[in-house]
């Protein structure tokens, strides 16, 4: 078992770090999966791109300071469970859509795929929280209202000259 855990406890006992602020997602990803990607690999997946190869790059760096441990050749294969499973994705998140989790669900014999249409990676919104609460005391799928997911919006936002055009106007 790879040791993130302990290691982010050690942190926070030494450093006083409050939990998460030493980022969370580390002890997932480091090392196994930025340690099997190329160069080629990560020219071929960001040419073109938004954000180009920045988050590749940002995970190499943390990998670089992260702590080494041996790592189960099969850490990346799909998992397999007969355990209840909600897999909740919005369709407008480029990071986990829908997709991504229906693959993750092909191994999982009890789970549930809810794509939410207007959703994205941090949408919340009363209905999601109503549906974690009824496959959690249900330790089920089955059964779980999702008629209000059509209703789910993301809050507006703004662009930079959209904002900057609010505060010429209000005189700022």
């Amino acid at each position: 078992m790879f040791g993130g855990k302990q290691y982010l406890r050690f942190e926070w006992r030494v450093r006083g770090m409050p939990p998460f602020v030493a980022d969370h997602r580390l002890w997932v990803r480091l090392p196994a999966a930025t340690s099997s990607i190329g160069e080629e690999d990560i020219r071929r997946e960001t040419q073109g791109t938004y954000l180009g190869d920045f988050d590749v790059r940002v995970q190499q760096k943390n990998c670089a300071a992260w702590p080494r441990a041996a790592v189960a050749r099969n850490i990346l294969a799909p998992v397999r469970s007969d355990a209840p499973a909600l897999l909740i994705a919005g369709e407008e998140d480029p990071a986990t859509p829908p997709h991504l989790a229906a693959h993750a669900a092909e191994g999982l014999s009890h789970s549930r795929v809810v794509a939410i249409p207007h959703g994205t990676h941090l949408t919340g919104a009363a209905c999601i929280d109503n549906m974690i609460v009824q496959f959690i005391q249900a330790a089920s799928t089955e059964g779980i209202d999702v008629g209000c997911v059509g209703q789910i919006r993301n809050p507006p936002f703004l662009t930079l000259d959209q904002a900057e055009k609010m505060g010429a106007q209000a005189g700022r």
